[in-house]
């Protein structure tokens, strides 16, 4: 993970490994931070928008000054496939990897204009 200032503004860069075997876990960050994800290998069914169901907080993130909210699902979410070489777009709303194919690896870009990302 690495967030840096630019000008003015922060971007962070994250490297993310998910094993197949992970559970799926939907989030919605209560911060207006969009998330573009980058993948490099696999591929798996990621939803994202609709109404997280049975919210509960999962308390401080551990990347920036907002609360991360999780849950076992998402109702009424877009459902995609997305393998090796796709970009994908979140624009601050709920989402989730519902199933994987195989073991995940993506980046993760978060323009950061408020500075909620902690620099490291």
């Amino acid at each position: 993970m690495r967030v840096v200032d630019t000008s003015g503004d922060r971007v962070g860069i994250f490297g993310v490994f998910r094993p197949k075997s992970a559970p799926p876990t939907a989030i919605l960050h209560q911060t207006k931070v969009t998330e573009i994800y980058y993948i490099l290998e696999g591929a798996g069914v990621l939803v994202t928008g609709g109404t997280l169901r049975k919210p509960a907080t999962a308390g401080p993130s551990t990347l920036g000054n907002w609360t991360d909210v999780g849950s076992n699902g998402i109702a009424g979410g877009v459902s995609r496939r997305i393998a090796k070489g796709d970009v994908v777009v979140i624009p601050g709303s709920s989402h989730m990897w519902a199933s994987l194919e195989s073991d995940i690896t993506y980046l993760i870009v978060r323009p950061d204009p408020d500075k909620k990302l902690r620099l490291k």
